[in-house]
């Protein structure tokens, strides 16, 4: 199954471990910085993308 918007991370297999990996992903392509935990509040592909996009928009990316 093709991941969609509303898929969730963990549903689609994402662990812990993939969470960090996914972090440090992000922190590479966009030059923010999640914790962790961010990928637990916000498990969707839209959800995440909509973190990204609030932390670009208030303070360049600087951190969660």
């Amino acid at each position: 199954t093709d991941p969609r918007p509303d898929s969730d991370f963990f549903s689609l297999g994402g662990t812990s471990i993939k969470a960090m990996h996914l972090v440090a992903a992000l922190h590479k392509r966009f030059g923010v910085s999640l914790r962790i935990i961010t990928v637990f509040d916000c498990p969707s592909l839209a959800g995440l993308a909509a973190r990204i996009t609030e932390l670009i928009e208030a303070d360049g990316g600087a951190g969660d």
